[in-house]
């Protein structure tokens, strides 16, 4: 009724009101303690919209302490076993781990080394169980997924006041050291870890030579052109028509640069 549509609006407006109040960066992560699911995307989603939108303001003090429960709440849900985190949640809080790194492109190095870590438990021997593991290896891929995605949201967004170049060039020269966490990936005998490590490559889109000296171009066509599996072939293909756009637009500039040097 239109009557049950204005309260629901009004009780909307005034959530958003109070989620936009200083206090509510702590409300969000509390909210993180729920054994409801759609409680706890909702926190992160809220978390999500203030990152985006002010992030650049808040006292450094702030930052640290949301970085650093950020960072706990992800290796707690890679850790524990009794994690209650829902899978929606993980998603979103991963997604605003990668969004805090890019608007503070001093923890991009970290946010890396962080990866890796959950990289080392989910195919070595420090995992307690096949569960850690799995936890541990979806953890390491959405973050290999959402850094590249949020730079290029970054590097998009005509409102940023920062500087896109900080971060792509911080992101930039660890691209070898998600290479080579992607190549581990495709390593494995999974098909599913293969299609995962292939989405990872998708959003890295390097360019074709470099592919070959990373060793990635052999199973990347094997993959295209043999593997069985569909889910992998689809993530192949997506991943080489990326790296092939990527030579192309390098070609293009350098293309473009030595005839500016000519007419010149």
């Amino acid at each position: 009724t239109t009557a049950n549509e204005t309260v629901r609006r009004e009780a909307h407006s005034q959530l958003l009101d109070f989620f936009s109040r200083p206090d509510a960066w702590n409300v969000c992560l509390q909210l993180l303690q729920s054994d409801v699911g759609s409680v706890q995307f909702f926190a992160l989603t809220m978390l999500s919209n203030k990152v985006d939108k002010s992030w650049r303001e808040q006292a450094d003090s702030l930052k640290e302490d949301i970085h650093a429960r950020v960072l706990a709440a992800v290796r707690d849900h890679v850790h524990n076993p009794n994690s209650k985190l829902s899978s929606k949640a993980l998603q979103r809080l991963c997604l605003i781990h990668a969004k805090i790194a890019v608007l503070s492109p001093s923890l991009i190095e970290h946010y890396v080394q962080e990866l890796w870590s959950y990289l080392e438990v989910g195919l070595g021997a420090q995992a307690n169980n096949e569960a850690q593991q799995d936890r541990a290896l979806l953890v390491c891929t959405t973050m290999l997924i959402y850094l590249p995605e949020e730079r290029d949201a970054l590097n998009l967004s005509s409102a940023s006041s920062l500087d896109p170049a900080s971060a792509a060039w911080s992101i930039q020269t660890l691209t070898p050291r998600a290479l080579e966490a992607i190549t581990h990936l495709m390593q494995q005998s999974s098909p599913k870890l293969h299609a995962r490590a292939l989405e990872c490559l998708q959003r890295w889109a390097v360019d074709v030579a470099t592919l070959a000296r990373c060793s990635l171009l052999r199973p990347l066509l094997v993959a295209v052109n043999s593997c069985q599996d569909e889910a992998v072939v689809q993530e192949a293909s997506s991943a080489l028509v990326a790296c092939i756009k990527k030579s192309e637009d390098i070609m293009l500039k350098t293309d473009g640069g030595s005839e500016m040097m000519t007419q010149a």
